[in-house]
């Protein structure tokens, strides 16, 4: 918009004017501007003229959520909105970035232009557009039955030449609640009584789970000589005894639900192994220490403790 005084202004005469331009709902004089008047204009008026060209508007893009959380198979809306004139070069353009990728090098999900939209992303089937077509400001879109490969960040774009100038662009981060998998119980260490073991419990879920563990049959979820660790999962059993024997349950919970897993320990004695005929050293091969002198015993003893204990 140009402020044109033209009082005393003659046909074809260079002047030079004040530019003055909108910017935020204010006034301001943005420099001086050489205008060369029309060989039409009436310079007979006694008051300034205000000539209007064509405004250059700002995009601006909001996102009223920036955190969107969602359960596994449920649908969840990613929204969008935007201000701006729609013009015959308005584009409308959503990215996904999973995990740890930079949103620059997302993929391309949503594209609209010419009022044709397009869907190239792997969630096509599951993707669609709020408000169709987007050209009333509102660009939102929605994901259906969401998994856990949806959780990342999606940027929603727009643009519309000649209007570069604004925040033309947003982000939302997408988590996607999953119940925990069927977890893996483990025993790390041989139960050999008067030893320690640990009882381990390994799951998968977001949020991530928390572990219980419990000794099944006792009055007590676990006993004083037990050590949990819910964040990891593991279960320390010291100082073993035949009182211990018995069956461990270890239960992953998190917001979505649980899943549990088993596993049964039984806590053997130094004489039971040593009478075991399963064992690397037998029964028989143990009566032979009494035709044996005792050093020969003692060594195989000794290689017997070594390969089983």
């Amino acid at each position: 918009m140009y402020v044109q005084n033209t009082k005393q202004a003659k046909f074809f005469q260079t002047v030079t004017r004040k530019l003055i331009k909108i910017q935020k709902g204010s006034l301001i004089v943005a420099g001086d501007l050489n205008v060369a008047l029309e060989p039409d204009l009436d310079c007979s008026l006694g008051q300034d003229v205000l000539l209007f060209l064509d405004a250059v508007q700002s995009v601006e893009v909001t996102i009223p959520e920036a955190a969107v959380v969602g359960k596994t198979g449920s649908t969840v809306t990613l929204p969008c909105l935007y201000k701006t004139s729609v013009g015959s070069h308005f584009v409308l353009e959503w990215r996904f970035a999973t995990g740890s990728t930079q949103t620059s090098s997302g993929s391309q999900i949503y594209y609209y232009t010419n009022g044709n939209s397009y869907k190239p992303g792997s969630q096509y089937d599951r993707l669609s557009i709020s408000q169709n077509p987007p050209t009333t400001g509102i660009a939102s879109i929605q994901l259906s039955n969401i998994r856990s490969s949806d959780s990342g960040s999606y940027v929603c774009e727009v643009s519309n030449p000649p209007d570069f100038s604004g925040t033309g662009s947003g982000m939302i981060k997408l988590t996607v609640l999953v119940p925990p998998s069927t977890p893996n119980c483990q025993l790390n260490g041989k139960t050999i009584a008067g030893r320690d073991v640990t009882l381990t419990c390994n799951s998968s879920g977001v949020p991530p789970p928390i572990y219980k563990w419990s000794f099944v049959g006792s009055k007590v979820p676990l006993l004083p000589s037990m050590m949990e660790n819910q964040i990891t999962g593991n279960l320390l059993l010291t100082n073993l005894s035949q009182a211990i024997s018995g069956t461990y349950q270890c239960v992953a919970s998190n917001e979505m639900g649980n899943a549990n897993c088993e596993i049964t320990i039984t806590v053997t004695t130094m004489a039971l192994l040593y009478e075991d005929p399963n064992k690397q050293l037998s029964a028989e091969s143990a009566m032979r220490t009494l035709k044996h002198p005792v050093e020969d015993y003692i060594a195989e003893f000794k290689h017997w403790s070594e390969e089983t204990l």
